[in-house]
């Protein structure tokens, strides 16, 4: 039910179907088979599988956000996207070419961060499709104050990009009072 909910909340800028759902004991949950479809668009953006883990799974996925969660910030928690297959062909990847441009100000610099995201760049370079995984990922050790993490997501053949992270003097007060801001 809590997915179902996320997916009705973001029917303002898309449609989220999904095929099957299953979680587990060890805090688990396995997505299959999703496809995102932006207003207006007939094509789909497909992840062949989202997998989540955590120790407080269940309410990560039921508040969005750990630091919405109701019990704190969980330990760790980890979200993977397998298989991310976008068409170039179509209306699709001309609406995301025209937000992503507007995004980096209108102007892609093909050796600069925001280089990946020109659609009509990789459809110049002879990319049909775009196909890729992403991965994200924290642990919060209370006792120290410390909350450290990684991105990542790559382009298959195309390129890859990566972020490593670590922050201190983090409290649990400090998790909680922003909590309550939010």
């Amino acid at each position: 039910d809590q997915l179902k909910q996320m997916t009705n909340n973001a029917g303002a800028y898309a449609v989220i179907d999904y095929e099957h759902l299953e979680t587990n004991i060890d805090g688990n949950i396995d997505v299959g088979n999703i496809k995102i479809t932006p207003l207006g668009q007939e094509q789909a953006i497909k992840i062949q599988n989202m997998h989540v883990t955590g120790p407080n799974v269940l309410e990560i996925v039921r508040d969005y956000l750990p630091i919405l969660g109701n019990s704190g910030l969980p330990s760790f928690a980890q979200i993977r996207f397998n298989d991310i297959n976008m068409s170039l062909n179509g209306s699709l990847g001309d609406y995301l070419d025209r937000a992503m441009q507007a995004n980096a100000g209108g102007a892609i610099d093909p050796c600069g961060v925001n280089g990946l995201t020109s659609i009509a760049m990789a459809r110049n370079l002879g990319k049909q499709e775009l196909r890729g995984d992403a991965h994200a990922s924290y642990r919060y050790n209370a006792d120290a104050q410390k909350v450290s993490g990684d991105f990542s997501f790559t382009v298959r053949d195309v390129d890859s990009f990566g972020l490593t992270f670590e922050m201190g003097n983090i409290s649990p007060e400090m998790i909680s009072g922003a909590r309550k801001q939010v």
